[in-house]
């Protein structure tokens, strides 16, 4: 296959990069003929050194965007396809495709919520999509309330490596690793209100954000003594030597958490609200818990439940997640969809 992925707002820092990258170089061993082209210059370009060297990546540079955008779609070959995890390209791909006769199907692959966002409509943008490759079942419900036909979308979550490496000690403290987002969508506040109500609890955070709101609200909660607070890091896995007590999420929405997919594919349970598609990845009691957004007398009873978890099947419920299954779905996915 010959296909040429198109993105916006990549900062170089998030899950949708660490999938690009994973996609990217499985495909490029199987010699097909791929380009990444980014709309926007990211934040970071440490993660473009991981991408396989027979990707060829074009960024825009000091051009304008959307000529840059234009030029490289006008530029498709006819027997390469667009695939885009922007819905602004989505729409620019399909109206180019239309003024300048061109033969190439669109496939769009968004990795967060269709309804649940403030970024852009769906309508009118990803609905003009010949095919859809949907990370989680949210995104395939969504999909279907914008009345896109169910055989045009392919549910194929994302990829998640086999680990076999084992923590030497374990730690008592929670886990967070994301957006620092008192509000919003991680929705911190309910995960310091819960530390607030539960004295005996700690939590490592990691990530970056709006790191003065966030220590404000722990200093105005004096919980200092159990929040410790890593900031971003590249290497979170490498960061953390001891086994956390479970990855918590306080979420209001969601695509597919990579940062669940990677503690649970290491043996370390979950606990997290009920956003929707949550289910995609946790199972009751076998590789975590869920709790009733805004519920934190819930997520207290939860978090005592975690001892009740056989550690030794945490990382086999993810079977799906992992490389031999998920890139041989995928292949055959894009394959129809560009028929």
């Amino acid at each position: 296959m010959n296909l040429k992925f198109i993105c916006t707002n990549l900062s170089g820092l998030g899950g949708t990069e660490t999938v690009l990258i994973k996609v990217l170089n499985e495909f490029a061993k199987q010699d097909n003929r791929l380009e990444l082209i980014l709309v926007d210059n990211p934040q970071n370009r440490d993660w473009l050194g991981k991408i396989d060297k027979r990707v060829r990546v074009r960024i825009v540079g000091k051009s304008n965007k959307k000529v840059f955008a234009v030029k490289n779609i006008i530029n498709t070959p006819k027997d390469t396809h667009i695939i885009s995890t922007s819905p602004k390209m989505v729409k620019l791909a399909w109206m180019l495709r239309k003024i300048f006769l061109k033969k190439y199907k669109i496939i769009s692959w968004i990795h967060f919520s269709l309804l649940k966002n403030d970024m852009f409509d769906p309508r009118g943008t990803v609905t003009l999509a010949d095919g859809h490759l949907a990370i989680s079942s949210v995104i395939v419900n969504e999909l279907q309330e914008l009345g896109v036909d169910s055989h045009k979308v392919k549910l194929v979550f994302n990829p998640i490596e086999r680990q076999d490496e084992s923590f030497r000690t374990q730690s008592n403290n929670l886990l967070y690793a994301g957006r620092i987002m008192l509000e919003g969508q991680k929705n911190l506040h309910e995960l310091l209100d819960y530390l607030a109500d539960n004295p005996d609890e700690k939590v490592d955070f990691y990530g970056a954000g709006d790191e003065d709101g966030f220590k404000k609200y722990v200093s105005q909660k004096n919980i200092a003594h159990q929040v410790a607070f890593h900031g971003w890091t590249s290497n979170l896995w490498n960061e953390i030597t001891k086994r956390p007590k479970a990855l918590i999420m306080t979420s209001k929405y969601e695509g597919l958490p990579m940062i669940m997919l990677e503690a649970i594919s290491r043996g370390i349970p979950v606990i997290t609200s009920r956003f929707d598609g949550y289910s995609d990845v946790v199972k009751e009691g076998i590789n975590g818990f869920s709790y009733e957004p805004g519920n934190i007398d819930e997520l207290a009873e939860k978090v005592k439940l975690l001892t009740e978890i056989d550690e030794n099947k945490i990382s086999e419920s993810i079977e799906e997640f992992y490389p031999e299954r998920y890139y041989a779905k995928l292949k055959s996915a894009i394959e129809e969809l560009v028929m």
